[in-house]
């Protein structure tokens, strides 16, 4: 860490150290590099089935994201736009359904979100919610059911779940099915923080640096 606040790295990558240590260490409120107030875990993919990058979060981190910390994981992320020249990036919320239901509490926060993005509260980015996985990523959908003017609808750059198990499970089905391209990273930090699975491949391990090396050489 100290070799990061003395500005002689850029980009953190964890070694044979268990991951618990790692945030702790990054964490640290004297010694660590924490530039956020909530870490959260991104992982960006590229497969035939999409027409560009996306990027789903949180999925290794943040169990239950309340809604401050849903704003926060968003914004977390605006480093890794900025190293890919996207300047207003699209962010679905997902939920089960499209619609508010006061009985599914992910439904009222991507609302909120959507909200506090139309005004400003989330700066540079374009945030839409609740919206079902189908009208996210179909356009083809989103006109079935009369949301095809919905600015993300078909096109989004970061899909952000409501909860750790649901992204971490649409992120190894998008690997596994998809035969999608990735690599991960903790957003929150003040650098890049690579943050490895011992079962990453070798090609997964390398885009990842990539990734951060993108980002640090933006910053």
């Amino acid at each position: 860490m100290k070799t990061i606040r003395d500005n002689e790295a850029q980009i953190l990558i964890k070694g044979r150290l268990e991951t618990i240590y790692y945030l702790k260490a990054i964490l640290d409120k004297e010694n660590g590099i924490g530039n956020s107030s909530t870490l959260s875990n991104l992982t960006l993919f590229e497969m035939e089935s999409y027409h560009k990058f996306i990027a789903v979060t949180d999925n290794a981190i943040v169990p239950f994201p309340t809604l401050l910390e849903k704003k926060v994981i968003i914004e977390n992320t605006k480093c890794l736009w900025t190293a890919l020249d996207i300047n207003e990036p699209k962010v679905a919320v997902l939920t089960a359904i499209e619609i508010v239901n006061p009985k599914l509490q992910a439904t009222a926060d991507a609302a909120c979100l959507s909200k506090m993005s139309e005004r400003g509260q989330i700066k540079g980015f374009i945030v839409e919610g609740p919206l079902s996985y189908d009208i996210a990523i179909s356009l083809t959908c989103a006109k079935g059911k009369h949301m095809e003017k919905n600015p993300v609808a078909g096109d989004p750059d970061l899909l952000l779940l409501p909860n750790l198990e649901s992204a971490n499970i649409l992120g190894k089905s998008y690997k596994f099915h998809g035969k999608a391209n990735s690599g991960g990273l903790v957003m929150g930090a003040s650098v890049p923080v690579v943050l490895n699975s011992r079962s990453d491949s070798a090609e997964r391990r390398l885009n990842s640096i990539l990734i951060a090396r993108a980002i640090a050489e933006k910053k």
